[in-house]
């Protein structure tokens, strides 16, 4: 444990706080007087691209993206921001052609993760549903044979009234 303690990248750490920063100082300056407010796609989106203008780096804001993502847990909030993503991400064959080794190994390692936590939600939506649709039929059911319960009642009711 001491090895991969000792072993952990600090600039990504570095890099996290700083888009943290970034964050805090852009909703501030958007929001001063709503503190709690939970922002829109759009909201974020903006948020992003102003990271982007001050030059942070695309690691970062795949980072900060997937933060947002995580803490949200939002599945209509993820499908705006991936289309925004995949839009600015890169746009031409000649951007990866002119990265290194190390740079598109981390690429592949930063849309793995993001794979890997996309899949993560879905997973868990698609659970989510299942029990949703599940406590559905069981409340079917239940008013189903409350109704049947019922009509069985007032038979028995409309009868006894016609033997006396």
């Amino acid at each position: 444990q001491e090895k991969e303690a000792a072993s952990l990248d600090l600039s990504d750490d570095e890099d996290l706080a700083q888009a943290f920063d970034m964050h805090s100082l852009i909703v501030s300056s958007l929001h001063p007087e709503e503190e709690d407010k939970v922002l829109t796609a759009d909201e974020v989106i903006s948020e992003i691209d102003d990271m982007m203008k001050v030059g942070v780096a695309i690691h970062v804001v795949v980072k900060y993206v997937i933060l947002l993502i995580t803490m949200m847990d939002l599945a209509f909030f993820i499908y705006p921001i991936l289309r925004w993503f995949h839009q600015v991400s890169f746009s031409s064959v000649a951007e990866l052609k002119a990265m290194n080794h190390a740079q598109l190994n981390e690429l592949i390692a930063e849309y793995d993760s993001t794979t890997k936590l996309l899949s993560e939600m879905l997973v868990t939506e698609l659970a989510l549903r299942d029990e949703l649709e599940f406590d559905k039929e069981l409340k079917n059911q239940f008013i189903s044979l409350l109704l049947t319960i019922q009509k069985k009642r007032r038979d028995s009711q409309s009868e006894r009234k016609n033997k006396k």
